[in-house]
């Protein structure tokens, strides 16, 4: 099939005045989703919220896109508000005793750093290592592995592969933040999948911000007991003439997790950007992300940068020191000047094309860095 990626682009109209190539801060809504709130609100005006248990019935629908993209089962998938929910509520259901380690890796997002950190008023030690050495740093006391599938400082994509496997065997849960990579590259589980896998949408999944969601398995929702517990965590709370009046007794689908009311809006936006990348083909998206991030590293190069991607070549996400000890945040400022958008992360500036960025846009951020560089 042969992709109009100009139809593509269009739905994203703040492209005409800028190269945004800054996804892995905020990604860009499409106007379909713009279009499914209005549509949300349209029907609301007309008829009243006299439908809401359909609107559940339409975001049941956005459960089963999810499960598609991960081929995984729709039961598998919660909503969340964020992804600091997601590991919240894994560091509160684990049993945690004096001496038990939490590991997570160098340059991590802070949540994987905050929450376990507060465990070590209570004798448990956060352990920080290099991702490539994860297998060695494991050890009989490693209670929980909290680690982003792909690094949103540097770029690194975790093989994540095989690691629940190991992590299990010392007696320890995995936890993946997938934020940096869902909805631009093909995540596939295998055999042994994450115990829980957490996205916030608002970045390469192109929705806005304010939910998410949890992907946890059949094993994991055995013992991951519900930390938020509302109105929807009883089985039959869609009987609403008739709510269960004690304690409840929850449903064995990733949907306990939830406990109250969904931000339907939201999720209805979130359905129109994934379906869609479903319609392109996932991977599609991920073969033209690649290449754009390609000749962003060429650009880089250029320019006397350098990359901080391996022999594996540039990822999604392209982190790259300055020549000249040029300050990142001086050159991201200045480039923004010139209507072209990337990030500064730890001493790295960094580009982050998506499937709605051209050759053009890399084009533009080369030749305005090459400016910016000529002038610090």
């Amino acid at each position: 099939m042969t992709i109009d990626w100009q139809q593509i682009r269009a739905q994203f109209p703040s492209l005409q005045h800028s190269a945004w190539l800054n996804t892995a801060t905020f990604g860009q809504v499409p106007l379909r989703a713009q279009a499914a709130i209005g549509a949300h609100f349209e029907r609301r005006n007309r008829v009243g919220p006299k439908d809401f248990l359909h609107w559940f019935g339409e975001s049941d629908e956005v459960r089963v896109d999810i499960a598609r993209m991960f081929e995984v089962t729709a039961d598998d998938v919660a909503f969340i508000p964020n992804t600091s929910y997601a590991l919240s509520l894994m560091v509160h259901a684990l049993h945690w005793e004096v001496g038990d380690e939490v590991l997570t890796f160098e340059n991590e997002f802070p949540n994987q750093i905050y929450a376990p950190s507060l465990l070590e008023e209570r004798g448990v030690r956060l352990r920080t290592a290099s991702l490539s050495r994860w297998r060695a740093a494991l050890s009989h006391r490693t209670k929980l592995v909290a680690l982003s599938h792909t690094n949103y400082a540097t770029g690194e994509h975790a093989d994540i592969d095989g690691m629940a496997d190991a992590v299990h065997a010392c007696g320890g849960v995995l936890y993946v933040d997938g934020t940096q990579t869902a909805g631009v590259r093909r995540v596939r589980f295998g055999a042994s999948p994450p115990d829980v896998y957490a996205v916030n949408a608002y970045k390469w999944m192109n929705t806005p911000p304010g939910v998410g969601f949890l992907l946890a398995p059949a094993d994991t929702r055995q013992w991951l007991q519900p930390h938020t517990v509302g109105w929807r965590s009883h089985k039959d709370w869609r009987n609403v003439n008739q709510l269960h009046l004690g304690a409840p007794e929850f449903s064995m689908s990733a949907e306990r997790y939830e406990g109250g009311m969904l931000p339907f809006v939201n999720l209805f936006a979130m359905r129109e950007s994934i379906r869609m990348v479903l319609e392109i083909g996932l991977e599609t998206v991920e073969a033209r992300v690649l290449s754009l991030s390609a000749r962003v590293s060429a650009a880089l190069q250029a320019a006397g940068c350098t990359p901080c991607h391996g022999e594996e070549g540039p990822g999604h996400i392209v982190a790259a020191t300055l020549p000249q000890d040029a300050n990142p945040g001086v050159v991201a400022k200045r480039l923004e000047e010139l209507n072209v958008m990337v990030s500064a992360r730890h001493g790295y500036l960094r580009v982050s094309p998506h499937y709605y960025n051209n050759e053009g846009d890399v084009d533009a951020f080369a030749s305005a860095l090459g400016k910016v560089l000529s002038d610090v």
